[in-house]
Parts: C-alpha cells; sequence; structure tokens
C-alpha cells in the first residue's frame, strides 16, 4: 500500500480560535448568522451523508451522471498528472476522474484537501489502499484562508465539486476564485460543480426533506455550539426553515426560535437573546446560471474551456483555464487561443467532439447515458474551434441521464448540498 502523506496548513488552534470568532460575530449580528462549516462534527457528517441519499437531493445523482459520462474527456483534455481536491470529504465521486487520469496514463498523485483532519485522513487512506502506486497527500487546510495546493510543475486538475461553491455569498466566491486563479499555472485546470437554477419547488424539498433528515442536520449547529463553546441552546426550541430567495438565486437555510429565549455560550463570555419568531441563519446556497458562472470566472481570471450540464439540466460542471495575460499583466482575450490543449487524436482515437458514446478511455458508455455539452475546446495552435457534435439542441452533445439517474437512485448531494459534498469545503458551501 502506497505510503499517505498528511500536511497541515491551518495553524495550532485555528479551528477553535474560528469558532469562537464566528460565534460572537454571527450571534451578535443583526439578524443572526452562522457559517455552514460549523454543522460538521462526527454527528453532523453522518446526517450529510444521509441527506445525499434522500430522494429530494439531486445534487449528487446528477453530478454523478456528469462525471461518468465526461470524465474521459476531461482527463484526456487536461492530461493532469495531480488531481487536487477542494473539499473532498468521502472522494466518492472523485474516482471517475482518478479512473479516467489512470485510464489515460497521467495520474501521478492525489491531493484531497479538506478542513476535517479525521474524516479527510480516512479518506484520503481508502484511496490510497484502492490505488496501489498513488501518491496521496492529505492536506488540512482552510480554502477561506489556508488554500494548499501542491507546488511543482507537473499539471494540476484542481476540482470543486457538489456545489459548495454555493455556499460562499458573491464577494467570498470573487475572493476564493481570485486567490485560486493566483495559484495556478499555465497546464493547470479547474472543475466547478454548480446548481443551477431551477423549480423553486424542487429546490426548496432538497433542503426541507419530508423524512426531516435535514432539519437535523440544521439543528446540529446548535449542538456543535453547546460542544465546543459550552453554551445552552436546547435544539427543541428551534425550527427549521427552508426558503427560496428568488431575488438572490439563492436557497437559505434558517433556525426560527419557538419562543423568547436567552443563551449563555461561557467560552467566548456571551449572552444572546433570541424573541419568538426570530430566525438564525445558517446556510446559504447559491444557484447558477452558465452565464452567470461563465462571468464569475472570468471576473477572477479564469476562461470557461468546457460546460456540461446532466440530461435534466439541474446540475452544471465547468472546466476552466488559467486566463492568458497581456504584456502589461492584463488579462488579454483568448479568443482564438488555444487556452485548452486536449490531446492530438492518433488513428483510430475518438474527437472530443464526438459523441460520448465513444469513451477516449475505450470503455463503453450505456446508450442511454444522457449528457448535455454546449462549450467548445480550443486545439493547440489552432485558432478556430473544435467542432462538436451536434443534436436537436444546436450544439449540445447528448449522452442520456436517465438510465445513470435510475442506476444510482437514491443518492443524493454535493457538499453542502450543492455544494456540500465533504469537509470543509463542503462546510462553507456544501450544498
Amino acid at each position: 500500500m502506497t505510503a499517505l502523506r498528511v500536511a497541515r496548513c491551518l495553524p495550532d488552534g485555528f479551528l477553535a480560535g474560528a469558532l469562537r470568532a464566528d460565534a460572537r460575530a454571527g450571534l451578535t449580528a443583526t439578524p443572526k448568522v452562522l457559517p455552514p462549516k460549523w454543522f460538521y462534527d462526527e454527528r453532523g457528517s453522518e446526517l450529510f451523508e444521509k441527506i445525499t441519499r434522500l430522494d429530494e437531493y439531486y445534487p449528487t445523482r446528477a453530478e454523478r451522471s456528469i462525471l461518468r459520462a465526461a470524465a474521459g474527456q476531461i482527463a484526456a483534455g487536461t492530461r493532469a498528472r495531480t488531481l487536487v481536491e477542494l473539499g473532498a470529504g468521502a472522494a466518492d465521486k472523485t474516482r471517475l476522474l482518478l479512473d479516467a487520469l489512470a485510464g489515460a496514463g497521467t495520474l501521478a498523485s492525489f491531493v484531497p484537501v479538506d478542513v476535517s483532519e479525521t474524516a479527510l485522513i480516512e479518506a484520503a487512506r481508502r484511496v490510497a489502499g484502492e490505488y496501489p502506486g498513488l501518491a496521496v497527500t492529505a492536506v488540512v487546510s482552510d480554502f477561506e484562508e489556508h488554500l494548499g495546493l501542491p507546488s511543482g510543475s507537473e499539471a494540476r486538475l484542481v476540482v470543486f465539486l457538489g456545489g459548495t461553491i454555493g455556499n460562499l455569498l458573491p464577494g467570498q466566491r470573487a475572493a476564493f476564485l481570485r486567490s485560486l486563479r493566483s495559484r495556478l499555472r499555465p497546464g493547470d485546470a479547474f472543475l466547478l460543480g454548480t446548481d443551477l437554477v431551477k423549480d423553486p419547488a424542487v429546490l426548496v424539498a432538497a433542503y426541507d426533506d419530508a423524512a426531516g433528515v435535514t432539519a437535523a442536520f440544521n439543528k446540529n449547529i446548535l449542538s456543535v455550539l453547546n460542544a465546543a463553546l459550552g453554551a445552552d441552546f436546547d435544539p427543541d426550541a428551534f425550527e427549521h426553515v427552508a426558503l427560496w430567495d428568488a431575488g438572490a438565486e439563492w436557497i437559505e437555510m434558517r433556525l426560527r426560535s419557538l419562543q423568547p429565549q436567552r443563551v449563555t455560550l461561557p467560552a467566548i463570555d456571551l449572552q444572546v437573546t433570541f424573541g419568538e419568531g426570530e430566525e438564525l441563519r445558517t446556510e446559504v446556497s447559491a444557484k447558477f446560471r452558465r452565464e452567470r458562472v461563465a462571468a464569475e470566472l472570468a471576473a477572477a481570471g479564469f476562461t470557461m474551456a468546457g460546460w456540461w450540464t446532466d440530461g435534466q439540466g439541474r446540475f452544471g460542471l465547468s472546466l476552466s483555464v488559467p486566463a492568458e495575460r497581456g504584456p502589461h499583466g492584463r488579462r488579454g482575450s483568448v479568443a482564438g487561443r488555444a487556452a485548452f490543449h486536449p490531446p492530438h487524436p492518433g488513428i483510430g482515437e475518438p474527437q472530443l467532439g464526438d459523441q460520448l458514446g465513444g469513451d477516449p478511455l475505450g470503455r463503453d458508455r450505456p446508450a442511454a447515458e444522457q449528457v448535455h455539452r454546449d462549450q467548445v475546446l480550443l486545439r493547440p495552435g489552432v485558432n478556430g474551434q473544435v467542432r462538436l457534435g451536434q443534436d436537436q439542441h444546436q450544439g449540445n452533445r447528448t449522452v442520456g441521464e436517465d438510465h445513470v439517474a435510475g442506476v444510482e437512485h437514491g443518492a443524493a448531494a454535493g457538499l453542502h448540498r450543492g455544494a456540500r459534498g465533504g469537509g470543509q469545503f463542503r462546510d462553507i458551501g456544501h450544498r
């Protein structure tokens, strides 16, 4: 079994200090708010895994179906030797990318990154055991303040799955994307999962399931404060609320006080009061449109080179590369440039524009598996666009998701849901 390395990027006491600071700032704010990263103690992680298996929670199924269909293309196009996953969690969906990169003959190392050390190391050990010879380095890090990426000159594919990006507010997202872009080099690529705008009833159900699992998960943040700060929250004195904000295009999760109450947090010498009906916001999960994803990536210095959705248009996966910069440090237009470098196909090899039924790794996919892709990939030295196989959707490529969704019916979500997917990055945006 390959030796597992662990790199710790967080200063001693970082998490304890961050929790204290977030609790004090959020519980004295108007309205009250807590970051979703604090859902995740052992109990919270267990509840989240249950959420991902709920019928109502579609993001995990949708994203996995896209990865099944597109992983071969992504591997052939990026030729990445190192796969870095932010908010790795259990790294379940990541295995589709690991398999594809291994099949392409480029995979050398895997770097899962998460704030939850125990869960991170457990997941990293499983991967190391399943992929003999793969160098695995688990990085304990907080992507907002201590984003730790491996150095070296080999091509890296950084992935941020599950829609966790949606747990960040617009300013936080912009800062995160800029920070990530500043750490990437030519030849690196960034794969981002985003939950898409859809029927509000579907969205709300994903965050307010009939079995009450999400409600228990939401209330667990109070149990975390009780355990870590000696607080005396009574979870039963709050009710779970999930609502859709059409203006902001995001889901909010809140806890509503059922009665007037006073809560003491001895570790930070704080007392807070709640009026009956007063709400504490615990999560924001933004939903996206393709144009918005492209614009936010561009503003941070990325160029979107690939875009896929599941057959029902519920979830989007984008592949981006660092935008070229002009002679004075300004980002130049990549129009007509080879921003993304898939290999030239050899004799008998499928073109990236072919229907995904022809797998670049030589494995046949179920004929009914359906994924839509409508973004061009640029070839090195070619000023024009690669012609894609087209269907009646005008430039969309089809490979069916209904079959795949049926196979894994019951699995469910990403990091925070939409973002949830795992560890900390899940934290901040898991759904």
